[in-house]
Order: structure tokens, then C-alpha cells, then sequence
């Protein structure tokens, strides 16, 4: 502070108010910052420090970057301005970003290019924020970046940062330095997504960077309790626990089921859990410490018969294929679900299923179904097969014609 000491008296005033200020403030921890830009990346300080007599310049430090470079929070707070919104002086500030930290300290990033997060929202350290840019009163290509008092805009202190505790000069190369516990960037709608399902708390914190080049140009996160994945035509879906843990065994978007184009539902009928794909569906239920899929056209006739509502209730394994003539089949909990290319798809269950198995199943001179079962006539359940029928009555039993 003795530098502002030294202004001309004209500065006097607005010197003691700087002092009087953080005086106040020196009893209340201020945040521990890190650079605003991703570990191992080294930039120059253009400008430091930019205008000590100017009350909303002051300590700040320009640091010289390339267009759409990105824009890292300084420390976890509340966005108070969001590009335009909020902005007290967008001519000169360009498209900003101002994280509120408590306690009346913020931080500013001046003259991004784009901006990645909105007014209201919760931020991590280390969070993707935005990219550089030259908006606003820039002469080239650089972030503005500053500790302010949130109430007013003004500025605070000499600036220091965890990896640069003695303070800044023009000229410097400043390296940011990864460090234990810091958040991987969060941006664009893999960031909105971990936001909007309840960020640290359902999510954790994120374990990678977002990477890119999956199938259909997809992109994927991955975080503390799970994944979020994203593709131009599914959007950005989350997976955690034991759905998650069965469609990455089978693929992830790569196997049968594609990208997540939902998000995990709970609350079904015995405590189960369920989340769509692209070619089917995963559901889970206490029942069984795995979860299981389901596709094709033994999934639509299984959500045809009510899902783990019907008579079937939850699959108790994966589809199986390989069958006689190409066929493949899964188990419920109240029967079987076999399918063909001639036959199409078809539950069997109780004492017809029994007999059926019996005598080889598909394998047998019955075959595959070629119908549910049904009421004759007479009363009985009847089920057809390629070979003949299955009878069955509660005084009869089970019989055979072919």
C-alpha cells in the first residue's frame, strides 16, 4: 500500500479509502486463488499492475492469450454477471465474468470471446468459465482478470495466486500448476448438465478433462460418481452406479444400445431405477445387485406387457443370442421372452414354460412361439408353438398336441 502512498494528493482520498477498505476486510479469509487458465499452460503479463488510481482497475493483471483460449474460475463461488447480464460497463468490459467468493470478494475476467456460464450459477475452481477474446475497450487478445469488492466493483489488493505468492510484473511468464483436488474445466452442455442434476452432490467432483472424438462425434466427461456423455443428436445425459457400470460392460456408446437420450428415472415399482438409450433401455432393481438391458423387439414386447409391471416384472439377465435359427431370448422374473426372425418375440411362463423346457425348448419339435398365451373355448390356457400347442388347467395340468 505504500505505493498508493506516494500518488499526489489529488489520490489521497482515494488511497485511504483503499487502506480503510481492506483494513476491514483483513479479519475475513479471503479465497486461495489459482490462475484462471488450465494447469501447465504458461502465458505473459502484459499489464500489471493496470491503473493503481483508478478505483475499478487498480491491481488487475492482463495476461496475453490466444482467441476462444480457456477461461478457468480463480476459486468456487456464485457467477454474479454473465456477459451482458449484469455487466456494469460492457464497452469497456467486453463479454465478462464476475464469481461472487463471499464476503464481498469477487473475482473479474474481462473480455472474453464467449462465455460458457449464467448469472446465479455455482462454480467450481477450476471451471470452465469462457474463452479469451478482445470484446470491449482490447487492443488485442488478452484476459483481464482482478480481485474486486462484489458491492461496488472496486479494487481490492496487490493480486497473488497459490502458484505466484509473491505478486506479478509485466513480463512475466506465469505457469499454472495442477494441483490436488482441483476440478477439471466444466463448459458447454456436459457443464449444464452436471449443473442442472445437482452438480458436486450428484455428480462429484470431474476426475478428466471433457474428450471428444467418440462415435458421432460425441464427447464425454467423466466425474467422482459417474459419466456424462454428449453427442449433436442426443444431447448430454448423465450415468452413474449400476446402470452406468452395465452399459460401459457392454459398450458404452460404442454397443448396442448407443448414448444415453435420458436421464436415470427411479422410484418403479419395487425400488427400481431405469434410463433410455438410443436402442433400448437399462433397468435395475434391488432384486439383483447387477442391472439389465433390453432391445430390439424383445424390449418392445416387454413394454408392451407393462415393463416391470406386468407379468414379467424386471429382466434377470441380458438378451442371449445364438439360438437355433439365429433366435435369442431373456429371462424375467415371471417367465422367459424368446424371439425369431419367423416367429417374432414371445413370453412363456408357469406350467407352460415348464413343459416347454422340458422338452428341449426351441430345440425341440415344438420350436419357438409363434403366439402368447391365450384362452381356448373351453377355458384352458393355450399356447402355439412352430410344432403344436401347449395346454395346461389347474385339473389337467399340462398337455401336448401337435
Amino acid at each position: 500500500m505504500s505505493t498508493l502512498h506516494r500518488r499526489t494528493a489529488s489520490n489521497a482520498g482515494l488511497a485511504l479509502s483503499l487502506l480503510v477498505g481492506l483494513s476491514a476486510l483483513s479479519s475475513v479469509a479471503a479465497p486461495e486463488l489459482y490462475l484462471p487458465f488450465p494447469g501447465g499452460r504458461t502465458y505473459t503479463v502484459t499489464q500489471y499492475p493496470h491503473a493503481l488510481s483508478n478505483p475499478y482497475l487498480g491491481y488487475a493483471i492482463d495476461i496475453g492469450m490466444s482467441t476462444n483460449d480457456p477461461i478457468w474460475a480463480a476459486a468456487g463461488g456464485t457467477v454474479q454477471v454473465a456477459d451482458y447480464d449484469g455487466n456494469p460497463s460492457p464497452a469497456i468490459n467486453g463479454r465478462q465474468v464476475i464469481i461472487n467468493h463471499g464476503n464481498n470478494f469477487c473475482t473479474q475476467y474481462n473480455h472474453l470471446n464467449t462465455v460458457s456460464v449464467r448469472r446465479g450459477q455455482i462454480v467450481e475452481r477450476g471451471q470452465y468459465l469462457g474463452g479469451a477474446g478482445m470484446t470491449g475497450s482490447a487492443t488485442g487478445v488478452h484476459l483481464h482478470f482482478n480481485t474486486i469488492h462484489c458491492s461496488d466493483f472496486t479494487t481490492r489488493g496487490a493480486l497473488s495466486t497459490f502458484e505466484y505468492r509473491n505478486g506479478f510484473f509485466v513480463g512475466q511468464r506465469i505457469t499454472s500448476k495442477n494441483y490436488q483436488g482441483l476440478p477439471y474445466g466444466l463448459k458447454g452442455a456436459i457443464g449444464e448438465r452436471w449443473q442442472d442434476d445437482g452438480g458436486e452432490v450428484y455428480y462429484g467432483k470431474p476426475t478428466t478433462a471433457e474428450r471428444c472424438g467418440l462415435v458421432l462425434n460425441g464427447c464425454y466427461q467423466v466425474f467422482e460418481k459417474g459419466f456424462i456423455h454428449w453427442s449433436p443428436t442426443t444431447y448430454a445425459w448423465g450415468t452413474r452406479g449400476a446402470i452406468s457400470r452395465k452399459w460401459r460392460a457392454i459398450g458404452s456408446e460404442n454397443g448396442q444400445l448407443g448414448y444415453p437420450i435420458g436421464p436415470e428415472r427411479c422410484n418403479l415399482v419395487g425400488g427400481g431405477c431405469y434410463q433410455s438409450f438410443q436402442d433400448g433401455f437399462i433397468h435395475w432393481t434391488p432384486a439383483y445387485a447387477d442391472a439389465y438391458y433390453t432391445t430390439g423387439a424383445i424390449s418392445s414386447k416387454w413394454r408392451a406387457l407393462e415393463s416391470e409391471n406386468g407379468f414379467l416384472g424386471y429382466p434377470k439377465m441380458d438378451e442371449v443370442g445364438g439360438l437355433k435359427d439365429g433366435g435369442v431370448y431373456q429371462q424375467f422374473q415371471g417367465g422367459s421372452m424368446h424371439w425369431s426372425s419367423t416367429t417374432g418375440a414371445h413370453p412363456t411362463r408357469g406350467a407352460i414354460r415348464t413343459a416347454w423346457a422340458n422338452l428341449g425348448s426351441e430345440n425341440s419339435w415344438l420350436g419357438y412361439p409363434t403366439t402368447d398365451e391365450y384362452k381356448d373355448a373351453s377355458g384352458n390356457t393355450v399356447q402355439n408353438f412352430q410344432g403344436g400347442k401347449i395346454y395346461y388347467n389347474s385339473t389337467s395340468g399340462t398337455w401336448t398336441t401337435r
